[in-house]
């Protein structure tokens, strides 16, 4: 099983690469603008637990993150931190590794990186 995680949801199109982007003809359909940078509701995803305060995301799991944004959007600088210590404490997610977290495929994060002097390295954030 894996578990979908949208920290936040918008984005701004820079590049050719987002031309047709999916998040903004499927919030076309809802009427919300994409433009717009959203703190989601369920921010706080990876700590929630159950009534049995186990964790509702179980040890382990694959966790995808920012489908519907991009982890390095400058709009986003003020939640990334929390999101980073969310990470590291839930570092028996799979999606975490040495404290570095491993993104949807580099090639779509590229653009975001560098407009935020940072270095993807071999697919992960250094």
């Amino acid at each position: 099983m894996s578990v979908n995680w949208n920290p936040w949801h918008g984005c701004q199109k820079i590049s050719e690469g987002c031309l047709n982007c999916y998040v903004y003809r499927t919030d076309a359909k809802y009427e919300r603008d994409s433009s717009e940078v959203k703190k989601n509701i369920d921010f706080n995803l990876p700590l929630k637990r159950n009534r049995n305060k186990e964790y509702k995301i179980p040890s382990g799991e694959t966790v995808y993150t920012c489908f519907t944004s991009d982890f390095l959007l400058p709009e986003a600088d003020e939640w990334r931190t929390e999101a980073w210590q969310m990470f590291r404490e839930r570092a028996d997610l799979t999606t975490i590794k040495n404290e570095k977290l491993y993104l949807i495929d580099r090639k779509y994060q590229h653009s975001q990186a560098r407009k935020a002097n940072i270095n993807l390295g071999e697919g992960n954030i250094e």
